[in-house]
């Protein structure tokens, strides 16, 4: 039997949405495209596909935004990634108004991550 290839990057295909490559890549692709942004990680977990990470002060929210990055496997080799997000409060802030701005901040990062899979072929 052929094995398959050893892979090295992460791709990214336009037309279906999709990553491809291994968990432990898209892992660290995520890690590199919240780094470039700027923003504290939080955690990476490769057996969940599940990165996680803050962002600093913003209109919406004194105390940033905590967002989630969720990778999800389609099949071998082939992953989506979904982003979701939640104003952080604290202190004396009774409300953190989130005009959508958590979900972008997560979507922020998705679009960091397709540049960056699409700039390494």
């Amino acid at each position: 039997p052929q094995s398959r290839p050893k892979v090295y990057k992460v791709t990214f295909e336009s037309q279906s949405q999709t990553f491809g490559g291994t968990m432990p890549l898209m892992v660290k692709l995520a890690m590199r495209a919240v780094q470039d942004l700027g923003w504290k990680l939080e955690n990476a977990n490769e057996t969940l596909g599940l990165v996680t990470f803050k962002t600093g002060i913003s209109i919406g929210s004194w105390s940033g935004v905590s967002c989630s990055l969720n990778i999800e496997e389609l099949e071998e080799g082939r992953f989506r990634v979904v982003g979701t997000g939640t104003q952080n409060i604290s202190g004396a802030q009774l409300a953190a108004m989130n005009f959508g701005e958590a979900a972008r901040k997560a979507n922020k990062a998705i679009e960091r991550m397709r540049v960056i899979a699409s700039s390494e072929k």
